[in-house]
């Protein structure tokens, strides 16, 4: 339905844009044929009213169950909070993980201090007990997030508005499995068709370097890709309902208990 729309919107000013163009160009055409004038007319006069009245009534469902969508975004906001937390435990680093959005991607983005996190990354996945722990908190998290994936599916792909942001939430959960399966395994599964029945490898084995650098930029790359989306995405729950509305409304349906003695 969004790429129906999307599609009657882009024909809608095609037709309109070649319409006023082709005034210049063969306006004696269109003086000389009036039946197909009027018929070409009454075309686009009806494919732009189709996409008028298709996006406002867009507009007016998303209005009907804004609270809805909130709800859906706010879930989404905390549960990108709790991967990267769940991350940055799983490294030993659970006192950085409290850190604004903004603080953790600016430090991952500098080149004063990113190579120092990776190479503490690099020391700490690469002893057993640690992979064991990071699979076991990635393990849980995955299993929450697929639960509130499947829970606001429906709602948030049926709007042209949210369905961008939904969809950047499952690839950060696609970059948490990814994550887990290498634990699992030993090696990047993009393909298990490839892999069934290979020994699992060891991260830091040697002739995995490559996978294992992969894994490693994954992992940094998984942490600023929930942080981000931690903070566009109460951004967009905010302004859907924002909390004046809550405030507003709380006061008055408790008003009654409020009556003076």
């Amino acid at each position: 339905m969004s790429l129906l729309r999307g599609s009657l919107a882009v024909a809608a000013i095609v037709l309109v844009a070649a319409a006023a163009a082709s005034d210049f160009v063969i306006g004696s055409f269109w003086v000389a044929h009036p039946m197909v004038t009027a018929i070409a007319s009454a075309l686009v006069v009806v494919l732009l009213s189709v996409a008028v009245i298709e996006a406002v009534l867009s507009r007016r469902a998303e209005q009907r169950w804004s609270l809805l969508a909130q709800r859906a975004f706010i879930d989404l906001a905390e549960a990108a909070y709790a991967s990267r937390r769940a991350l940055a435990e799983a490294l030993g680093a659970a006192e950085r993980a409290d850190a604004p959005p903004e603080q953790i991607r600016a430090d991952l983005a500098s080149p004063d201090t990113a190579p120092a996190i990776r190479q503490y990354v690099e020391r700490w996945v690469a002893d057993p007990a640690h992979r064991r722990h990071m699979d076991e908190l990635l393990t849980a998290r995955l299993a929450t997030a697929r639960q509130l994936l499947a829970w606001w599916a429906v709602v948030l792909t049926g709007s042209e508005r949210y369905a961008g942001l939904f969809d950047q939430h499952v690839e950060l959960y696609d970059r948490v499995d990814g994550l887990h399966r290498f634990l699992v395994n030993g090696y990047r599964t993009s393909d298990p068709r490839l892999r069934r029945a290979r020994a699992a490898r060891q991260f830091g084995d040697s002739g995995g370097e490559h996978e294992d650098l992969w894994f490693v930029d994954n992992l940094l790359g998984t942490i600023t890709i929930a942080s981000d989306l931690e903070d566009r995405t109460w951004d967009l729950a905010l302004r859907i309902a924002p909390e004046e509305l809550w405030d507003q409304r709380t006061p008055a349906l408790a008003a009654p208990s409020r009556v003076a003695k």
